[in-house]
């Protein structure tokens, strides 16, 4: 399975739920890739991106509800349509 990374300019994960909380962050959404049957989230990467990536992980992640459902819903439909 591919993991979370950071790369110099892209932050790529693998995890919806991380995917859509950033999106619905506003943070800058670049593609999707299928690797290996993993579906891997591009973001660029930032200082602040990196901050709330460790929000999410710590559990500590605040954000609107209904922003966050839009986005989960968004990025559903953008692995089921390709």
């Amino acid at each position: 399975m591919v993991q979370d990374r950071n790369e110099a300019t892209v932050f790529s994960t693998t995890t919806l739920t991380l995917a859509a909380y950033l999106h619905s962050k506003g943070f800058n959404f670049l593609d999707t890739d299928k690797i290996d049957g993993d579906i891997i989230f591009r973001f660029e990467q930032s200082e602040e991106l990196k901050a709330a990536v460790q929000l999410f992980r710590l559990g500590k992640a605040e954000g609107n509800i209904n922003e966050y459902e839009a986005s989960r819903r968004h990025m559903i439909s953008l692995v089921k349509n390709g």
